[in-house]
Parts: C-alpha cells; sequence; structure tokens
C-alpha cells in the first residue's frame, strides 16, 4: 500500500492483501506513507483474523530526515519489518547536490557533519549518508540518474563508520524524542539515583 487514504478501512484493505497472497499472486504485502498507529492496528487485525499481515515499511529516511525514529522504527523493529529507506541522501542534499540558499538548520547540520566525515574519510559524501543508513539497519531505495553514481552509491557497502564517527552524525543529526517519550524517558533518568563515585563502595 504506497499511502494511507484515510477513507478505505484496514479491514477492507487487508482482506484484499490477503487474497493476493493465497492466491500466490505476491509473496507478501508492504505498506508506505502511512502513521505508525494505523499500521500497528492493521497487523493486529490481520493476525486476529487469520489474514497475512505487511511484512515490509517503506519511509523516508536519511541523516536529513530522522521524524521515523520517533514512531516508525520503534514500531517496525516491535513487528519486525523489514524496512527500506527512500530519498536516503535527501533528494540529492547529502550527495554533494547543490544547495538552496535557504536551508533549515536541521538539514544544514546533516550536511555539514557528512561533508566534514567525508573530507576526514576520504570517501564521498553520498557514500557516508548511505553507510549511516545501512548501520541503522535500513535498505537504502537508490535513485540515481548516471552509472558513476550508482556505482559510487554502491560502494557504501564496503564503508564501515567508526564510532565516534557515528556518534557525530547522531549528535548532528538526531530529533527530539517528544511526547510521551521524553515524559517516560527523561523523567526516569532525572529520577534515577546518581551513579556511585569511584571508591564510594569502599566508605
Amino acid at each position: 500500500m504506497h499511502a494511507w487514504d484515510e477513507c478505505t478501512v484496514a479491514e477492507e484493505t487487508l482482506r484484499a492483501l490477503d487474497d493476493l497472497i493465497r492466491s500466490g499472486k505476491v509473496p507478501g504485502g508492504g505498506v508506505s506513507n502511512t502513521p505508525a498507529w494505523a499500521i500497528a492496528r492493521s497487523q493486529a487485525i490481520a493476525e486476529l483474523r487469520g489474514w497475512g499481515a505487511y511484512c515490509g515499511l517503506q519511509i523516508e529516511y536519511s541523516l536529513a530526515a530522522r521524524s521515523p525514529d520517533r514512531e516508525l522504527l520503534p514500531m517496525a523493529r516491535a513487528l519486525e519489518l523489514t524496512v527500506t529507506a527512500w530519498s536516503p541522501l535527501a533528494h540529492g542534499l547529502l550527495a554533494g547536490k547543490r544547495p538552496p540558499s535557504r536551508l533549515p538548520a536541521s538539514r544544514r547540520q546533516a550536511l555539514d557533519a557528512v561533508t566534514e566525515i567525508a573530507a576526514e574519510t576520504g570517501l564521498t559524501p553520498a557514500r557516508v549518508a548511505l553507510a549511516w543508513v545501512l548501520r541503522q539497519g535500513l535498505l537504502p531505495a537508490l535513485g540515481t540518474r548516471t552509472l558513476a553514481q550508482l556505482h559510487d552509491n554502491l560502494g557504501a557497502l564496503a564503508v564501515r563508520l567508526e564510532g565516534k564517527q557515528l556518534e557525530r552524525l547522531d549528535a548532528a543529526t538526531r530529533v527530539r524524542r517528544e511526547y510521551p517519550y521524553d515524559f517516560l524517558y527523561d523523567r526516569r533518568a532525572a529520577l534515577a539515583p546518581p551513579e556511585p563515585e569511584p571508591g564510594d563502595h569502599d566508605r
């Protein structure tokens, strides 16, 4: 299902998918551009009724577009969905395409972090950005226009970013958790007892 239309009830879509799977016309179904709650509800309905459920999820995801970290990716991991990232280079921004003159701060930070690490490692920005997406366990959907771009993108498979490089990329691009996660986890961390200082057990 390419996108949630808010009009077709989940049961109708799922029954049609189940018919296709049972007839052998498709091996499974995927879903894209749909809220996490709607996907989770559909998976529950399919399980209760013994229908074929979604096995894959396709989302826009890159170092410049990390909002799926809040809901969609945790849901996909919990439901064991294979995730494909479309526009993993942020529509060419992270591959060196000339950015617009007025770039949102979050995208500027992502571009700067990727460019810096690319310069340090001798890699192209595209390889750094794609290697990071692969490191998150997602399958990047490549949208190259030339053979040279394809070869460069495929080279990301051999890239192994170091821990500190991954930390820098994450720090520059991570999104705020927002409610209820900030309430649940930030509050829990604030209430947690402090870690003992070295030697405290000897006092």
